[in-house]
């Protein structure tokens, strides 16, 4: 049963990442929407998202934050990818 994890506020302290690592799968995405886009320019962004195969970024809030340098793995998607993606997950899990 692979989940979609969207993940909406960027990790105050290392507890808070760590949290989602231990619960996030191999087969699961990620989804950085709001805040959590800043995780795409943090320098340890390979450590934080770990072995996540699919990771995505809502391409408005990007925008808004003024976030042009992603990392390669990071798919920039919008809104209607945004349903699109829910729909192909039989779980969401909300951050």
């Amino acid at each position: 049963m692979a989940v979609l994890h969207k993940l909406h506020t960027a990790p105050d302290s290392p507890s808070s990442s760590f949290s989602l690592q231990t619960r996030i799968q191999e087969e699961d995405a990620l989804l950085l929407t709001e805040d959590a886009v800043y995780i795409a320019a943090f320098p340890n962004f390979n450590e934080f998202v770990g072995t996540v195969a699919r990771i995505y970024a809502l391409k408005e809030d990007l925008m808004a934050r003024g976030l042009t340098q992603l990392p390669e793995q990071v798919t920039q998607i919008s809104y209607a990818d945004m349903v699109e993606l829910s729909l192909q997950y039989t779980q969401v899990v909300s951050w």
